[in-house]
């Protein structure tokens, strides 16, 4: 049960926040929060006051009174809808003073038809819209509404009949007066208060980039708009030291034409990553003003708002790592050599063998074709050729592979298109697959990017897979070679 009413709950809030929240066109974060304030305050307004504008006709008995009640009713919480609707659009200012100057006439409007002593109590509530303006707009505009009350109460309290100017003065008069002032050094401590803290702020930052640009070799931070969009806020001089380019250059963290084109496809799921609130810690390649190429780890923190439900701001630092890559290629490079060394080793005392296999049999054939052609047995002779072209074939395939084993010490590598090459091995297969009576398929992926490979190695590993293929594939059976590309790989099977 618990957890049940706790899911209704936060389905509650998700719906509040989703009917106050600014706009996305709102960028700036206080002028959202602003709006998202006042848009919750209107919200509240319209829902209480819809039900009590049609309180006389639900009440009854319904007449003429109760019918322009409901009516005067309803305009009203238009009204309020046509502000909330402006609020989140990001003119909350506008409303305020909207509200404000249309409440001052309203309660002033009110104290000139009660007049007498209820027309005081009624000046009372002006101190409402002084208030209420205090906590969204300057304290100058304050100020002047409050200017502009003194003089409506004091032409009141001159002019109207059934009202002692005296009487204004000394009740509602120094009542507002005094709640502005008070409201004033609120207003003026806050302010003081708020800008303590983003001189905090500002401090805090700077230590950061200090400390940041000391352990790594720059440092950033970016402001993450509603829209997911990034504006940079901040970047250590040391980037345009590092990578040639200025600072101005950089306006935001999605500028993928910094990096390596092979990168960018995973910068872009990285930042998604960044969005929905993960820490990084990712390594690309970045592309200098020179156009040369540097290995740099990112590690990027996001800053989550719980109010807003999103990162509302991210913070990086990254490190020169080029070198670390080199020498891991390096160690690399020497590891892979050795395992090409060792497989060339294993490889040409296996062909050895094979070849001296091959050579004994084709020796005794012809010794035998030799022995049959002296005894003028010519009937067996047919078969002893047989044996010995079969080991001639055998030969030719082994300095094939000869041929290519000697490529591992220094492959070539070069562009190289999987269906092009797929394709045309097949055709050189297609006797072989005729004869078996085999049928052949071939799925080709134009999508498929060019691949860079030794392409004697690779013609080679698809030849051998095709061949395999016609051997163990029964006699009317279909062959499909299928050319596709998946995580991020080209593939053939």
């Amino acid at each position: 049960m618990r957890n049940r009413l706790q899911v209704v709950l936060s389905w509650l809030q998700a719906l509040w926040r989703t009917l106050t929240e600014a706009n996305p066109t709102v960028q700036d974060a206080r002028l959202r929060r602003q709006s998202q304030l006042l848009s919750s305050l209107l919200l509240t307004m319209i829902l209480v006051g819809l039900p009590i504008a049609l309180l006389p006709l639900l009440l009854g008995p319904v007449d003429v009174w109760s019918k322009t009640q409901a009516v005067n009713g309803l305009i009203e919480v238009g009204m309020v809808f046509v502000f909330y609707r402006l609020s989140r659009r990001g003119h909350y200012r506008l409303v305020v003073l909207l509200l404000a100057i249309l409440g001052t006439i309203s309660i002033l409007g009110a104290a000139v038809v009660m007049g007498g002593e209820a027309s005081l109590h009624v000046l009372y509530y002006l101190a409402v819209t002084i208030v209420f303006v205090s906590a969204f707009l300057p304290a100058e505009v304050m100020l002047a509404l409050l200017a502009g009350q003194v003089i409506a109460m004091l032409a009141f309290g001159g002019l109207h009949p059934s009202v002692e100017l005296r009487d204004v003065v000394l009740g509602p008069l120094i009542f507002n007066i005094s709640l502005a002032a008070l409201t004033m050094l609120i207003v003026r401590y806050r302010e003081r208060l708020d800008a303590g803290q983003q001189a905090d702020l500002v401090q805090s930052e700077e230590r950061y980039r200090i400390i940041s640009e000391m352990i790594s070799d720059y440092a950033f931070a970016f402001r993450v708009e509603p829209d997911g969009t990034f504006t940079r806020e901040w970047l250590t001089d040391s980037f345009t030291r590092i990578m040639g380019y200025d600072k101005d250059e950089v306006m935001n963290d999605a500028n993928l034409r910094f990096y390596h084109p092979e990168d960018q496809p995973a910068v872009e799921t990285h930042l998604k990553a960044v969005l929905a609130g993960e820490e990084r810690n990712d390594d690309y390649r970045l592309i200098h003003k020179d156009g040369s190429v540097r290995w740099f780890r990112l590690s990027r923190r996001p800053v989550w708002d719980a109010s807003e439900q999103r990162v509302v701001r991210l913070y990086g630092v990254a490190k020169d790592i080029t070198d670390e890559k080199f020498a891991q290629d390096q160690k690399f490079a020497v590891a892979l050599a050795q395992a090409r060394f060792d497989l060339v080793h294993r490889f040409f005392r296996a062909v050895s063998h094979d070849f001296r296999t091959s050579l004994s049999i084709i020796e005794t054939n012809r010794y035998l074709v030799n022995q049959l052609i002296l005894r003028k047995e010519y009937g067996s002779v047919p078969v002893r050729l047989a044996h010995i072209s079969e080991q001639v074939v055998r030969l030719t395939k082994q300095l094939e592979n000869l041929r290519v084993a000697s490529s591992l010490n220094s492959p070539l590598m070069e562009p190289c298109d999987l269906n092009v090459l797929a394709r045309e091995e097949a055709e050189m297969q297609r006797e072989a697959i005729q004869k078996k009576g085999l049928h052949l398929q071939m799925h080709a992926d134009p999508t498929v990017p060019v691949v860079q490979a030794n392409m004697d190695e690779l013609r080679h590993a698809i030849s051998h897979l095709i061949e395999n293929a016609i051997h163990f594939t029964l006699a009317d059976g279909s062959i499909d070679v299928r050319v596709y590309y998946e995580d991020g790989a080209a593939r053939l099977d």
